[in-house]
């Protein structure tokens, strides 16, 4: 399969990165990254890459960011605003 590298942008209310967060990927609704959790660098953001398998069919498919929060941020998933940003990956 062809190698993407899905990246996430991970920012506070006041548009401030976020650093040392986990962050987990989902394809439509998988999960791609369990194995290797994707931690935010000191600018907020992330990448994970990620080799597509022949098994995902051809066509448009969600990407999602989702950060699970913790005792400071709350949760938030893509593509809610101000935090997280999701896009899609087209497989030919």
């Amino acid at each position: 399969g062809s190698f993407v590298t899905l990246r996430a942008y991970l920012q506070d209310q006041g548009y401030m990165p976020i650093s040392l967060k986990s962050v987990t990927f989902k394809i439509d609704n998988t999960v791609v990254n369990s194995q290797q959790p994707s931690l935010t660098s000191p600018d907020g953001t992330t990448a994970f890459g990620y080799t597509i398998p022949s098994s995902l069919s051809k066509g448009v498919h969600t990407i999602t960011a989702i950060f699970a929060g913790d005792q400071t941020y709350n949760a938030s998933q893509s593509p809610a605003p101000p935090a997280l940003y999701s896009g899609t990956l087209t497989v030919y």
